[in-house]
């Protein structure tokens, strides 16, 4: 038995960012779960769907010994822990539950091992891009309005996110209507990659309150990385429409109008 004494408020928001893919796969029963990895003055936990996987670390304000992993529902102990008062809980780890000591009793969520949890295997031979995180949280988060919500054209269904020597943007559509925006950087490197709509959520989620992100595209998936957190999203198979080609150069009428 481990006893923590952790941030109510904290632990809160880390079961909202870290836990968001869990119960989104009806396949694996132990997905409908989050991994919670506590070691040091680090808790991190892990969520997936197979397809997205997010993982969020939060700083505690003091060390413990070992390490010590477990399997819970993210949003039971969300739940739990609001129904408390008070800014800090003791929270006591066993060996199939935890148990959340509060002035009026004690409260107990089950648990699970943790060695049955799947994870992501990340690609080797990546290509890395630094993004700020400000201007890419705008694109991702417009881009997002103009995506197809049709699953049969899959392709659509998401952000193209695309880095060339020039510039990093993005583009999106449902075949009526198009979006791209882009942004001057000198790069020299050409990569680009289409984040499926379900991904787009989490990505805010991360890329929000950073300065700088990473993305490592690889041929199957992508991995986003913040000072806290870190996504990996397995890729739809298929190009995305050439946008230059949709795009005329010129146009006969142009006019400028006060929106």
């Amino acid at each position: 038995m481990t006893q923590i004494e952790i941030n109510r408020k904290d632990l809160i928001e880390a079961l909202r960012i870290g836990g968001s893919m869990s119960g989104k796969s009806k396949a694996i029963a132990i997905l409908d779960y989050a991994k919670i990895v506590i070691k040091g003055n680090v808790l991190k936990i892990t969520s997936s769907d197979t397809e997205c996987c997010i993982a969020h670390k939060m700083v505690m304000g003091y060390s413990v010994e070992g390490e010590h992993s477990f399997v819970v529902n993210p949003r039971d102990l969300s739940n739990a822990l609001k129904s408390l008062k008070g800014d800090d809980v003791v929270m006591w780890i066993n060996d199939s539950y935890l148990e959340l000591k509060h002035a009026k009793g004690t409260m107990a969520i089950p648990t699970m091992p943790a060695d049955e949890f799947p994870l992501p295997t990340l690609e080797s031979e990546c290509t890395i891009v630094e993004f700020e995180s400000e201007r890419l949280f705008k694109l991702l988060n417009r881009g997002k309005d103009f995506m197809s919500a049709d699953e049969l054209h899959p392709i659509m269904c998401g952000v193209y996110l695309f880095v060339n020597n020039e510039c990093y943007g993005v583009a999106s559509t449902d075949t009526h209507k198009l979006y791209t925006e882009s942004v001057p950087m000198v790069s020299d490197k050409e990569v680009n990659a289409i984040v499926p709509a379900k991904a787009i959520p989490v990505l805010l989620d991360v890329i929000n309150g950073t300065n700088s992100v990473s993305i490592s595209f690889g041929s199957r998936s992508i991995v986003v990385k913040s000072d806290r957190s870190m996504v990996s999203v397995t890729l739809p198979t298929g190009r995305f429409p050439n946008v230059n080609a949709v795009i005329p150069k010129e146009s006969i009428i142009e006019c400028e109008i006060d929106k």
